[in-house]
């Protein structure tokens, strides 16, 4: 995870650092980390780190 990607999204950035991380630990989950990835990224361009982004990367 860049330092630049961080400032410029930084949900994107941890996500896509997470999907990384967790695709190469767990192939087999990687289609779950993908959709949950998706759904953090929606919520978080709407409401930035909101309650419910933070629960689910609180998960992780």
């Amino acid at each position: 995870m860049t330092l630049v990607n961080l400032r410029r999204d930084p949900i994107t950035a941890i996500t896509a650092d997470a999907v990384q991380t967790t695709s190469a630990t767990y192939p087999c989950d990687a289609l779950v980390v993908w959709t949950a990835s998706a759904v953090i990224a929606v919520i978080g361009s709407r409401r930035r780190l909101t309650s419910v982004t933070w629960s689910l990367l609180k998960v992780w």
